[in-house]
């Protein structure tokens, strides 16, 4: 393994933390007591109650310690895992509770949206800290949308008529292309999203073992322990987290306006007229409902139940139109049963152990940038306290106890 060239910088100002090396990680679990919990749907009342349990709940900000490390820097032998992806220099960024009393045992794991940079959700990595857990930003391949790999003119493979391109290129991007080859994208085995978490938290394991990256890694060290790490991402970075999902049993996942990316309706169907959800015998160009559908994967079996599955969502964005069908799929909830964040605010008793939250606040940069406002630091919305309009809700997503699987 290289050198390390961890690089400290200086902890959340607004959680007021002070840079340190990471302590160990605790071993409290927010997962609800199998004796308390039994399988989602089949519940007893007071088992119901136990996993959603919001007493005491509070969002108070902690103390952190904020870490960057360069993907390169994390290789093993001549393996080649880049920094630097379509000319954009990527780093991890590492944010971890710095009591040790304030760690709950487990990972949270965020992936950032098409184009976006790990450094730019500070303020989603200090919402995890307070609920208790050590946080990756991860750097990954994201320059290129999968929308944009999946709608090239023309191509029979990687064109919009293809509903099932996005499984085959998140699939790839997730695992590389020696598990999952991919005709519209290319990603080396050695920078596919799993193995650049592997191989950090290995890393980290060896070269700063107080941050307790060991836990979390399972078969003497050679693989993710998915079962100790929430997932969660925006835009892009949801797909990605709502197919790691499906694809292991994990801790729980948050998806910031997607868990999945949509598709053009009339495709996948054999009517098109099926598409038509007013009734008005046509497609109407203006109606994305009727035009944009959860991804066909969607409907797959999937080994994380939506009793562990959290999802938000803005009004104004595009995802508004499939992210409910997406999360209903997931067994969230039902499409239009979502909180109302605006009115319900830090009140968890009215959450109604619900898991689906919509919002319609100005977002904090350009007021039109609803997409962004769901997860990147300059564009939350934000009270008169400058406190996130979304960080209850959030919070409420890593915090729920949820039921454990039988």
């Amino acid at each position: 393994m290289r050198s390390p060239r961890i690089a400290l910088a200086l902890a959340l100002a607004a959680c007021g933390g002070v840079a340190s090396t990471a302590p160990d990680a605790g071993t409290a679990s927010d997962v609800a007591p199998a004796a308390d919990a039994p399988a989602p749907g089949d519940a007893a009342p007071d088992a119901a109650a136990a996993a959603c349990d919001i007493s005491g709940f509070a969002f108070t900000p902690v103390a952190t310690t904020r870490t960057t490390i360069l993907p390169s820097d994390t290789a093993q032998g001549q393996e080649v895992i880049h920094d630097t992806l379509q000319g954009t220099l990527k780093r991890h960024v590492l944010v971890a509770p710095t009591n040790p009393a304030e760690r709950n045992g487990l990972l949270f794991l965020w992936m950032s949206g098409s184009g976006a940079e790990p450094t730019s959700y500070d303020t989603i990595q200090a919402i995890a800290a307070a609920a208790g857990y050590p946080s990756i930003s991860l750097a990954y391949d994201n320059e290129t949308s999968v929308g944009d790999l999946c709608s090239v003119p023309g191509d029979p493979q990687c064109g919009l008529t293809t509903v099932d391109c996005e499984e085959g290129v998140r699939e790839e991007m997730i695992y590389g292309s020696a598990v999952h080859d991919s005709p519209c994208v290319d990603v080396p085995p050695a920078d596919a999203i799993e193995h650049r978490v592997l191989r950090l938290l290995q890393y980290l394991a060896i070269n700063a073992p107080a941050t307790g990256a060991a836990a979390f890694l399972t078969n003497n060290g050679t693989a993710i322990d998915w079962t100790k790490i929430a997932v969660g991402g925006w835009s892009q970075g949801g797909g990605h987290a709502g197919m790691i999902a499906r694809d292991h049993l994990v801790a729980r996942a948050l998806y910031a306006s997607k868990g999945a990316s949509s598709v053009a309706c009339p495709y996948t169907v054999s009517d098109p007229a099926m598409c038509d959800l007013d009734g008005d015998h046509q497609l109407t160009p203006g109606n994305q409902d009727e035009l944009l559908v959860p991804a066909p994967w969607t409907l797959q079996p999937r080994a994380t139940p939506g009793s562990r599955e959290f999802g938000a969502i803005h009004r104004e964005e595009e995802a508004f139109n499939y992210s409910r069908e997406t999360f209903e799929r997931f067994g969230m909830g039902t499409k239009g049963d979502e909180i109302d964040l605006d009115t319900a605010g830090a009140d968890f008793a009215a959450y109604g152990c619900r898991h689906v939250f919509a919002t319609s606040a100005t977002p904090g940069c350009d007021p039109t940038a609803f997409h962004k406002s769901m997860a990147m630091d300059v564009c939350l919305a934000r009270d008169a306290n400058d406190l996130a309009i979304l960080a209850p809700a959030y919070y409420y997503a890593l915090k729920l106890p949820v039921p454990p699987v039988p």
